[in-house]
Parts: structure tokens; sequence; C-alpha cells
């Protein structure tokens, strides 16, 4: 499903990401640690945490549930924001989509960083 709708949303355009492993990410935020966190939203619900992989800072958005968004409602959230990040990666301002991660039970973006 998920893979159906980024080939949709290219309108026969090539955006190539990479498919980043869940060891690689958790080894980048060691393990997600709290202390990484830049930044949560409650709707919808997502954690962004700052990493570092291949020697240099990454921003990783890392979707979670609650009680009042389930997982299909979360898994819409994350397939919408890689679209839109796949079509606005080349635009100055937005931050630049490195790849995703489908090995959690939701998928993981993994954004440059933007900051110097």
């Amino acid at each position: 499903m998920l893979l159906e709708d980024l080939i949709a949303s290219c309108d026969g355009k090539s955006n190539p990401i990479r498919c980043y492993s869940a060891a690689e990410l958790m080894r980048a935020t060691n393990n997600f640690d709290p202390s990484c966190i830049i930044m949560e939203d409650v709707s919808p619900c997502y954690q962004m945490f700052r990493g570092i992989l291949d020697d240099r800072t990454i921003i990783i958005k890392k979707y979670i549930t609650q009680e009042y968004i389930n997982k299909d409602e979360a898994r819409s959230y994350a397939i919408r924001d890689i679209i839109i990040s796949m079509q606005m990666s080349t635009h100055k301002y937005a931050l630049k989509l490195l790849g995703c991660c489908l090995e959690f039970s939701l998928p993981a973006l993994v954004h440059e960083n933007a900051a110097k």
C-alpha cells in the first residue's frame, strides 16, 4: 500500500530516497533517547529526533500512536508526509527528505538537518 501511494504520487518522475534500517536509526539516536528529541506534536502524533548518521546530523520524524489516533490514522499521516516531502525536496526552504525506514510499526522519515 505505501509503495503504491508513493509511485502514484511521483507522476512518472524519479524521486530516489534511501531506505534506512531500524538499526541505523536506533544507533543514530542512541535508541531514540529522550535527550535527542527536538520536537513533539500531538496531532498528528510524532516525535522529531536529532541524530548522527554517516558523520552528518540528521532529523528523524518518528510517528507514534496515542489513545485518540490509531495506527492506521498515524500511517496515513506518515504516507502523506513522505509524499509531500518528496515533492518539496528541491525547494530551498523545505527540509530535504533523505529516506525513510519501514521496519518500525509506523514509518520513520529521515531528513537532512538544515541547521548550520
